[in-house]
This record gives C-alpha cells, structure tokens and sequence, in this order.
C-alpha cells in the first residue's frame, strides 16, 4: 500500500482505519496529503502509526489547504514527539476544523501544554476529541489556560481522563473567560457534585458579570453599550453544555434515567447548560 496519490486522487473522504498503517506507509500518506487538493476528511483510527509516522503527518499538515478533519485516535504508539509535532502543525494550519487524538495514551504533560500551546494560537479548529488519555488535573489546568484566549474552538472531548475537582475547577474557571466553547464533553471523570456545582455556577458569573458591565456602561458611554448589549445577546445568552456524570442519592430511582454506580455513589449522565 504505496501509491496513496492515485488513491486519494479524486476522492473527498476516505477511511483507512484498521489497516494495520506503520510508520512507513504514514509517511507515505503525509507525501500524498501535501499534493492532494480534494480530500476533506481521513481516518487513521486504529493502526500502528507511532511518532515518526505522526511527524511526517505533522510535516503535510503545515502544507495541506483542503483537509478538514483527520483521525488518528487509538494509535497507541504515538507519544509526545508526535503530538507536539502535530501541534506545531496547528500553528500555521488555518483549514483543520477537527481533530480526533482519543486514546493516544503515552501524552504526558509535555505533549499537553504543546497542544495548549497550539490552541493559544490556532484559528480554524471547531472540534478537539481528547478523551481517555488520563490527562489528570495537571493537564487539565494547561488545557484550561489555552482555554481562557482560545475565540475558534466549539466542542472538546475529554471523556475519562482522570479529571478531579482541582481540574473541574480550572475548566470552570476558563469558561469564565471562554466565548466560543458550546459543547464540553466530561464524563467517566471523577469531577464529583462539587466540581459540578463549580462548573454549574460559571452560568451566574458570566451572566451577571457581563450584565454589571452593561449596567456601568449605561451611564456613561449609549454607543458602547449598545455594541456590547448586542454582543451579550449573540454570544452570553447562548448556551454551552456540559457533559458529565450526576452524583446523586443511594435511594436515587427512576423509570426513564437508568442509574448505575459509581465511585461509591449512583450517577446518571446530565447534561448542563451554561
């Protein structure tokens, strides 16, 4: 499997997962992504691509104008060297709008803050699936800073990732700041009801504190505050959601909410809405 020019000549979307890729036929890919004008979409879930298939990838990625969405979750052999290379890549790349890295597994913190490093900067990325790389709270924090400056990014996964309530703490404390994000998917953590009720609460800090600021700029400035009168209806009231695990009561029951336990504790899935 060589000539992946004339494989993806012509093509939009292609799934090349389960494929047993290596290394080599990943550079022989990246080759291919740096020609091609008409792919979108590539998933590369599931191989054994490692860090030298990454870069390589990385590498076509900073070249590449027409790809959209690539796949590389669960290639368990690429570790910070590729990832870091992958987010340098999202430096300077302005057309990936998602990017799936769940299960990558050897991220370490170093791998994490290149990510966040990237985020800071990156303006074309709508979608990041991080889950079950057990990031920790650490992690989290890091991820949480490139949060607060990130103004492109709607949707992260970071399902089962060790996440505690010091995490849950960071990620409420950059939707304070954060404009853009409307999904945060964070279930199988173990953020508990406190880090729920410090992520709930984010809802009452942004919308009262933009609305003091309105209240300030009323008496001193019409123009000004019709402009951001405007930008709270547009961008404040919008609702962000939350996916995480409910604690609730032992004696929690119900017919249409199916509760397991958890931790020591029954949990449902909720969804919050800030």
């Amino acid at each position: 499997m060589s000539n992946f020019v004339d494989i993806f000549n012509n093509q939009t979307k292609i799934n090349m997962s389960f494929k047993s890729i290596g290394d080599e036929d990943a550079a022989a890919i990246a080759e291919a992504l740096k020609v091609n004008t008409t792919l979108t979409e590539i998933d590369l879930m599931y191989n054994s691509i490692g860090d030298n298939g990454a870069v390589a990838i990385a590498e076509a990625l900073k070249v590449n104008t027409t790809l959209k969405v690539i796949k590389l979750c669960n290639n368990y052999s690429i570790g910070d060297e590729g990832v870091a290379a992958i987010a340098e890549a999202l430096k300077v790349n302005t057309t990936l709008t998602k990017l799936a890295l769940r299960v990558i597994v050897a991220i370490s913190n170093d791998g994490v803050a290149a990510i966040a490093e990237a985020l800071k900067v990156n303006t074309g990325l709508i979608e990041i699936n991080l889950d079950d790389n057990s990031i920790g709270d650490e992690g989290i924090a890091i991820i949480a800073e490139a949060l607060k400056v990130n103004t492109t990014l709607k949707r992260i996964f970071l399902k089962g990732n060790s996440i505690g309530y010091k995490g849950a703490l960071a990620i409420a404390e950059a939707l304070k700041m954060n404009r853009t994000l409307k999904w945060i998917y964070l279930k199988e953590n173990s953020i508990g009801e406190y880090g729920t009720a410090e992520i709930s609460a984010v809802e009452k800090y942004r919308k009262d504190k933009f609305k003091e600021i309105l209240l300030c700029l009323k008496h001193y400035d019409y123009s000004l505050y019709d402009a951001m009168s405007s930008y709270y209806k547009k961008n404040i009231c919008d609702e962000t959601f939350i996916e995480l695990d409910d604690y609730i009561n032992d004696y929690y029951d119900s017919d249409d909410e199916e509760a397991y336990n958890y931790g020591g504790l029954k949990s449902r899935s909720v969804t919050i809405k800030i």
